[in-house]
């Protein structure tokens, strides 16, 4: 009896679609490519997969609140031109170039917070207004693939001692931030104006400061995603992050986090991530011809969507029932 309802308890979470989608995925991925479990193989899928789950757990936290944000593959763009072509040889040298894509990105932040909270704009069109800046400036800083990462920035995203890794203590400890703010009382306040902006202004919340946040917050995040694919690519391109925005939001959604916002766990939009990461995987190991593969791509993801939001609906009709 207890098991049933632990197991009943279970099910009812938002990241419970996530974790079964990802489950069979991961099944499949095994039966295509015999060396997946290898300890090689895990250290690259997760060295791969670090970049999008950074961005989503940003993504995330943003959505959670309320709003969404269409930039953030800009900024993934800007942060790694800064990167790319102001980091030198020694770590003292390079620490300050650290510091200031980090302004960056909290800068960036707080541009759309302060244009979705303050402001009062919509969100998706401040956000669409903002990637375009965003990757102006990054252009304006690069505007042709090319820049270098020192070696020893590049060494030290590959550090690895058995399956214990940079990538995995990085994921590990954005988690555990997030958790960390999550009890606190920011935290809370991001989870009350998501799902009801009008009943936290009445209660006294500042809904335009959490907003704002919320946003800086998520850029954080979104920093740490740049650094990684920075550190993997070796290199700058003002393109390179112009294909998470929509990614992180479907692997937000895949997730189990409501884009109408209050509803989720943060935890769920890393699953999401490693559906996404996994459908390439699959893809490409079931050895789909490249004219159909976008094709596959994104009937596959429209489906992991389709069985999120089904069984959430589902599920909620029978809270109610």
């Amino acid at each position: 009896m207890n098991f049933t309802a632990g197991l009943k308890r279970i099910s009812r979470r938002p990241e419970f679609t996530s974790v079964v989608i990802l489950l069979v995925i991961i099944f499949l991925n095994a039966l295509l490519q015999k060396n997946f479990f290898a300890t090689k193989v895990i250290l690259t899928n997760l060295k791969t997969f670090t970049p999008l789950i950074l961005i989503s757990i940003g993504q995330a936290v943003i959505v959670l609140c309320g709003g969404i944000d269409l930039s953030v593959g800009s900024q993934v763009s800007l942060i790694n031109v800064i990167l790319a072509t102001m980091m030198r040889d020694s770590i003292g040298d390079s620490l300050p170039v650290l510091l200031l894509a980090l302004g960056a990105a909290v800068g960036m932040g707080a541009v759309n917070g302060f244009s979705a909270g303050y402001l009062n704009l919509p969100p998706m069109i401040a956000t669409f207004a903002t990637q375009a800046i965003f990757f102006g400036l990054a252009l304006f800083v690069l505007p042709h693939p090319g820049g270098v990462i020192p070696r020893w920035a590049v060494e030290a995203f590959k550090w690895h001692v058995w399956l214990i890794s940079t990538p995995l203590v990085v994921i590990v400890l954005a988690m555990l931030l997030w958790e960390y703010i999550r009890r606190r009382r920011l935290g809370q306040y991001i989870y009350a104006v998501g799902s009801s902006e009008e009943a936290a202004f009445a209660n006294g919340i500042n809904t335009r400061w959490v907003k704002l946040m919320s946003y800086m917050i998520g850029s954080f995040f979104v920093m740490l995603g740049a650094y990684a694919i920075t550190l993997q690519a070796a290199s700058g391109d003002a393109r390179l992050g112009l294909s998470y925005p929509l990614t992180s939001i479907a692997a937000v959604v895949v997730g189990g986090i409501s884009l109408q916002g209050g509803r989720g766990n943060v935890i769920g939009a890393v699953f999401g991530a490693l559906v996404m990461n996994m459908v390439i995987n699959l893809i490409y190991f079931a050895n789909i011809p490249s004219e159909y593969q976008e094709f596959t791509k994104g009937f596959i993801i429209i489906l992991a969507l389709a069985m999120a939001v089904i069984y959430r609906r589902n599920g909620a009709r029978r809270q109610t029932s």
